[in-house]
C-alpha cells in the first residue's frame, strides 16, 4: 500500500488545497440555502454551488488527469513516474542549476520517471515547464468560461420564473415597480459590463501562466522578477492536477468575483457582493491561516515538552509584517513520519503533536465556515434595512402625486355641491 493509500482522510485534506476549499463551500451550502430570502434565490445560490463542482472542480481536474497522464507517457523515460512532479520553485533558472549541481536522490528519480539527473535536458525541462503552465491556462480559462455563463443564466432564469426583474433578494419586501425601476440603470450599461466580464477572466487565464513563465526563464533576481520568482511555490499544484488555493483565489476573483459584480441587477445587489467578496474572500484564503495560526500558538505554549520538540507554529511575513502561522497538518505528520520511521499510522495518530496538529486544522477550517455564515446573515439584514429605507423614499413621490390626482378630481364635485346649496 502507498504511504498516500495509509495517510488520515483530514492529513489528505490539509495536503489538497483544493479539496479543503471545496469542504468550506460544501459546509457553508445548507446556511446559504436556509439563509434565501425566497425560492429565486434559493435556486439562484443552488445553481451557483453545482455550477462551482461540476464546472469548476470536476471538468478541469478530469481534464488535468488527462493531461497529466499524457504528459507523463511523452516525457519519462522510465515505465512508471511523471515529470510534471517537479514543482515550478524547482523549475526556475537558478533553482534548476542548483539541482543539477546536487543530483537528484534515485527516490526523487523513481518520482519523476528518470533514471539519471543528467536526463533532466534543457528540452526536457522546457516541456516540462509548457505542459504545467498550459494546465494552469486550461484550468483559468474554463473557469472564465463558467463565470461568463453562470451569471448570465442565473438572471435569466429567475426573470423567467419571478416574472419580475431586478435582484432577487429584494422580492420579498419590495414591489415589482420598485425592482423594475431600480434594473433599469443595469440594463443600461449591461453591454459594457459584459465585455469588462470578458477581458477580466480571458484575460486572467492568459496573463498568470505568462507571469510564471517569465519567472521560470528570466535570470534575473530582482525587482518584479524577483518577487514572482518567490510567489512560484504558491502556484504549485497538489498531485500535479490539484490547484493551489492562490491559483484559486486568482481565478476566484477575476473569473468569479469581478463576473458576478458585472452581472449586478441594481446596487442593492452590488454593494451585497461587494460586502460578501470583501469577507468572504479573506478569510477564505487567509483567516482560516490567522485562526489556526492563534491557535496553534495557544496550544504550542499548552502542551510544550509533550510534543517533544514538534513545532506547531512557524513566523511567516503578511503584507511586510511577521505574523504566527500554524505549520500545515500534512507537514506535521510528514515530520512525525520521519522522527518515527517505524511506527504506524495508529501510533502516529495517538501522538501529542499529532492530535493538536489535527485540533489546529480543524479549528481554523471549522471557523472560517462559521464565520462565512454569519456574513450572509449580516448581508440579509443590512439589505433589508436599506431597501426598505429607499423604497419609503422611491414611494413618497409616487403616493403626492397620487394625492394631486385624486385632489384635482374631487375638487370640481365639490364646487358644484356649493354652488347647488
Amino acid at each position: 500500500m502507498s504511504p498516500l493509500a495509509i495517510q488520515p482522510l483530514d492529513v489528505l485534506l490539509a495536503k489538497n488545497q483544493l479539496a479543503n476549499r471545496v469542504f468550506i463551500d460544501t459546509a457553508r451550502f445548507p446556511v446559504l440555502l436556509s439563509t434565501a430570502r425566497n425560492e429565486h434565490e434559493r435556486n439562484e445560490r443552488a445553481l451557483s454551488f453545482v455550477w462551482f463542482l461540476v464546472v469548476s472542480i470536476l471538468m478541469p481536474s478530469v481534464l488535468e488527469l488527462f493531461l497529466s497522464r499524457q504528459a507523463a507517457k511523452r516525457l519519462r523515460i522510465l515505465p512508471k513516474g511523471n515529470p510534471l512532479e517537479l514543482k515550478f520553485d524547482q523549475l526556475e533558472h537558478h533553482a534548476l542549476q542548483k539541482i543539477r549541481e546536487k543530483g537528484l536522490s534515485p527516490q526523487e528519480l523513481a518520482e519523476l520517471g528518470l533514471r539519471k539527473t543528467s536526463d533532466l535536458t534543457d528540452k526536457l525541462v522546457n516541456k516540462i515547464r509548457l505542459w504545467k503552465t498550459s494546465i494552469i491556462f486550461v484550468d483559468l480559462f474554463l473557469m472564465a468560461l463558467k463565470g461568463q455563463m453562470l451569471y448570465s443564466l442565473r438572471n435569466k432564469i429567475s426573470e423567467w420564473k419571478s416574472g419580475r426583474k431586478g435582484f432577487v433578494g429584494q422580492f420579498n419586501y419590495t414591489n415589482k415597480l420598485y425592482t423594475d425601476k431600480k434594473d433599469e440603470a443595469y440594463n443600461k450599461t449591461k453591454a459594457k459590463r459584459r465585455l469588462l466580464s470578458m477581458i477580466s477572466g480571458i484575460g486572467s487565464a492568459i496573463a498568470l501562466p505568462a507571469m510564471v513563465i517569465h519567472a521560470l526563464y528570466n535570470k534575473k533576481t530582482t525587482g518584479i522578477t524577483g518577487w514572482l520568482k518567490k510567489m512560484l511555490p504558491k502556484v504549485n499544484y497538489s498531485d500535479v492536477i490539484f490547484m493551489s488555493k492562490w491559483v484559486l483565489l486568482w481565478q476566484v476573483l477575476f473569473s468569479y468575483e469581478i463576473p458576478k459584480l458585472m452581472a449586478s441587477r441594481n446596487k442593492s445587489e452590488l454593494r451585497e457582493d461587494l460586502l460578501e467578496f470583501s469577507i468572504f474572500n479573506f478569510f477564505y484564503f487567509i483567516g482560516d491561516d490567522l485562526l489556526s495560526g492563534s491557535w496553534a500558538k495557544r496550544l504550542q505554549r499548552k502542551l510544550g515538552d509533550t510534543l517533544n520538540g514538534v513545532s506547531l507554529t512557524k513566523t511567516v511575513k503578511v503584507f511586510g509584517k511577521s505574523h504566527t502561522a500554524a505549520v500545515p497538518f500534512n507537514e506535521i505528520y510528514k515530520q512525525l513520519q520521519a522522527l518515527h520511521p517505524n511506527a504506524d499510522v495508529k501510533a502516529i495518530r495517538s501522538m501529542p503533536a499529532f492530535k493538536a496538529a489535527r485540533q489546529v486544522f480543524w479549528f481554523g477550517l471549522g471557523g472560517t465556515s462559521i464565520l462565512l455564515g454569519a456574513t450572509t446573515l449580516l448581508n440579509n439584514a443590512l439589505t433589508k434595512h436599506l431597501t426598505l429605507k429607499d423604497q419609503s423614499k422611491f414611494n413618497q413621490p409616487i403616493i403626492q402625486r397620487w394625492h394631486q390626482l385624486t385632489q384635482s378630481a374631487l375638487l370640481p364635485n365639490a364646487h358644484s355641491i356649493n354652488t347647488a346649496s
